[in-house]
Parts: structure tokens; C-alpha cells; sequence
């Protein structure tokens, strides 16, 4: 049995420790020591299980800044690209800028990306703004016409108008207008 102040080895009938002269305990004092003895094994085993946790969360942690760089980000990016060209389209309607500025815009985000996905949105918008173009052609001609009595060429004219062009309704009312006006 050890002496429980100093360490020593004592004899196990030793009521002092010849070492250090402490009074020795009774055998519910060893029971107690041996269970200390293994709180320091589970202190061990409650520090190494920490260190593992520390570790797997560093570990998960790395994995998530790895799929947020290789796959979030620039997932995040086309979708702005995408927004950007479609930002474009919404102020070349508007009336904001005009069809070459429009369409140098989306040159300069085509020159930017090399995503198949904003690529698609791109030719979309080029399509789109095309096509715009050709309905604020027809409107300004339908105007033309109408002010100037030639009902029949501006109801022609105002047809054309597509839905996605800001002037769209006023085309539609124009249409109602013209109809009223032109004698069959």
C-alpha cells in the first residue's frame, strides 16, 4: 500500500507512514484512492474524447469552407451575372439607355464569365432586347399614324407592340382608340 501524503510504499498493517510520518488511513481510504485513481484515467479519456471533437468539428468546418468556395460562391456569382443581364434588359425597356448601350453592357458581362448558364441568359437577352427593339420601333410608328389620322396603319402597328415592352398597354388602349376612330 503507498502512504497517501508522500507516495511511499508503506506495510499494509502500518497505522503511520515510517516515510513522513502521516497517520495511514483505514482500507475505505485505499478504495477511495483507487477510485481518484480512476477519475485521473476518465480525466484522460474526458481529454482525448475533447481533442477528437475539436477535431472533427475542425474538420467539418474545413469541408463546408470547401464546398462554399468550389460550389456556393460561385454559384452566388452566375446568379448575380445572371441579374446583371437581366438588369440590362429591364433598363434598355425602361427607356434608361439605349439598344448599343444595352448590348455593350452585355458584351462586357459575356467577357467576364465563363459559365455555360449565363451564356444562356445572354443569348436570351440579346433575343429580348431584339425584340424590344423591333416593338418601340413599332409603337413610335404606330404613334406617328396615329397622330397624324392613319388609324388603320397604327392599329397595324400597335399589334406589334409585345407584352414585355413598357409600352405594351398604352398600346393596347391605342388599339381600343384607333378602332373607334378608323371608318370602315
Amino acid at each position: 500500500m503507498k502512504c497517501v501524503v508522500c507516495g511511499n510504499e508503506i506495510n499494509n498493517d502500518s497505522v503511520y507512514c515510517e516515510y513522513c510520518g502521516s497517520k495511514v488511513e483505514s482500507e475505505p481510504q485505499s478504495i477511495i484512492h483507487e477510485s481518484e485513481s480512476n477519475d485521473d484515467g476518465n480525466k484522460k479519456k474526458s481529454k482525448t474524447s475533447i481533442f477528437i471533437t475539436i477535431g472533427a468539428v475542425a474538420i467539418a468546418a474545413f469541408i463546408i469552407l470547401l464546398i462554399m468556395v468550389t460550389v456556393i460562391i460561385p454559384f452566388i456569382g452566375n446568379k448575380m451575372e445572371v441579374a446583371e443581364v437581366d438588369k440590362v434588359v429591364d433598363q434598355y425597356n425602361s427607356g434608361a439607355i439605349t439598344e448599343n448601350e444595352a448590348y455593350g453592357m452585355i458584351n462586357e458581362i459575356m467577357m467576364k464569365t465563363d459559365n455555360e448558364d449565363v451564356y444562356e441568359q445572354i443569348a436570351i437577352a440579346r433575343d429580348e432586347i431584339s425584340d424590344l427593339s423591333y416593338s418601340k420601333y413599332s409603337f413610335e410608328v404606330a404613334e406617328e399614324c396615329f397622330e397624324s389620322g392613319e388609324y388603320e396603319d397604327a392599329i397595324n402597328m400597335y399589334s406589334q407592340v409585345i407584352e414585355s415592352d413598357k409600352n405594351y398597354d398604352d398600346a393596347q388602349d391605342k388599339i381600343k382608340q384607333s378602332t373607334k376612330l378608323y371608318p370602315r
